[in-house]
C-alpha cells in the first residue's frame, strides 16, 4: 500500500527533474500478471492537460501519460481506448463490466459499484486568473493568507468583470456566486476554456477560474498563437483543499485485477514522483515553485 509518507518534501522535487527509466515499473507488474489477457475499456474524455485527444499536443496530457506508462508495463492487461464525455463517464462505468477510468474522485456513493487505486497524484484546486499587471488591482480583497475574499471581489465597485465556461460546474459556491454575476451584467460566458483566457489575456475581462495545469496549458497555447499570456493564480478562500486522484474500475474480475496491478505500481518510491511531474510540467513555470511547495506540504 502506498504511504504519502514515504516521500519527504527535501528530496521529492529533485525526483520530478530526473529522467526516470521507462522500464522501472516492469518488475512490479511481473507478478501479477495473468496467464490469460485481460481486456480493459479504458474510458476518456477531451479535457486538456489531463488528456489531449487532438491538436499538437495529442498523447501528451498528464493522464495519458500514466496510462501510457501502465500499458508499456502490463503486457497481459490489454487496454482499449473509448473516447466519450466527460459527464457519460461515470454512467459507463456504473452499467459496463471490465472498464476504467483516471482522473476521478473516490467517493462513497462510486464505491459501491467501483474499485479504486491507491492515489496516482495530488493536484491543486481552483484559482482564481488574473492577469499579472493587475495584481495590486486585486491585493485589496485579499485576506491575511494570500487569499482571495470572493464576497469582497464580488460587491466591489471597481467595475471587474469576471469570465466563466458555459455549462461547466465550479463548486457550488462559485456557481451560485457567478449566475448571479451574470445576471447583474457582470459576467460574460464563453464556449469554451481558451476562449474565457483569451478574454482575459486581452483585457476584455478581469478575472476568470481554473486549475493551475489548465492555465499553464492554454498560456502556452495563447503564447503560440502569438498572444501575450502573463497569467496569476490566486487561492480563493474556502477552496484550498488539494485533492488525490484514483484510476477507477468496475467492480468485477477484470476490474479488480487491473486495480491490484496498478497498486503495485503505484507502491514503487519512484512512480509518485513521475507521474507528479508529468501534472507539474503543464503548470506555468512562473507558478510551478509555489504549487510544488504546496504539493510538498499535502504529502508529507
Amino acid at each position: 500500500m502506498f504511504s504519502l509518507k514515504r516521500l519527504q518534501a527535501n528530496t521529492w522535487w529533485k525526483k520530478l527533474a530526473m529522467v526516470l527509466p521507462a522500464f522501472f515499473t516492469a518488475a512490479a507488474f511481473a507478478d501479477s500478471d495473468t496467464s490469460e489477457p485481460v481486456d480493459i475499456s479504458w474510458y476518456l474524455f477531451d479535457y486538456p492537460p489531463s488528456y489531449i485527444t487532438e491538436g499538437p499536443y495529442e498523447g501528451q496530457g498528464y493522464q495519458d501519460q500514466i496510462l501510457a506508462d501502465i500499458e508499456r508495463s502490463a503486457p497481459s492487461i490489454r487496454i482499449h481506448r473509448i473516447a466519450t464525455s466527460m459527464a457519460r463517464v461515470i454512467s459507463n462505468m456504473e452499467h459496463e463490466k471490465g472498464a476504467c477510468a483516471g482522473a476521478l474522485a473516490k467517493t462513497p456513493e462510486r464505491m459501491t459499484y467501483m474499485v479504486f487505486s491507491d492515489p496516482i497524484l495530488v493536484s491543486m484546486p481552483l484559482r482564481l486568473v488574473i492577469r499579472k499587471d493587475m495584481m495590486a488591482t486585486f491585493s485589496p480583497f485579499l485576506d491575511d493568507k494570500g487569499q482571495v475574499m470572493l464576497s469582497a471581489l464580488l460587491n466591489t465597485e471597481a467595475g471587474l468583470k469576471g469570465g466563466v465556461v458555459k455549462g461547466r460546474a465550479y463548486g457550488q459556491q462559485l456557481d451560485v456566486a457567478m449566475d448571479k454575476e451574470a445576471r447583474l451584467g457582470n459576467v460574460v460566458r464563453a464556449g469554451q476554456g481558451h476562449l474565457v483566457l483569451r478574454m482575459l489575456a486581452r483585457g476584455r475581462i478581469g478575472y476568470t477560474f481554473g486549475y493551475p495545469d489548465e492555465i499553464g496549458f492554454y498560456a502556452r497555447m495563447l503564447e503560440s498563437e502569438g498572444v501575450e499570456a502573463k497569467f496569476a493564480m490566486l487561492p480563493v478562500a474556502g477552496h484550498s483543499t488539494n485533492s488525490h486522484s484514483h484510476i477507477g474500475c468496475t467492480k468485477d474480475a477484470a476490474g479488480k485485477a487491473f486495480i491490484t496491478a496498478v497498486n503495485r505500481v503505484i507502491a514503487e518510491p519512484k512512480t509518485h514522483a513521475r507521474w507528479q511531474s508529468y501534472y507539474l510540467n503543464w503548470v506555468d513555470p512562473s507558478a510551478r515553485a509555489a504549487v510544488t511547495a504546496t504539493i510538498d506540504q499535502d504529502i508529507q
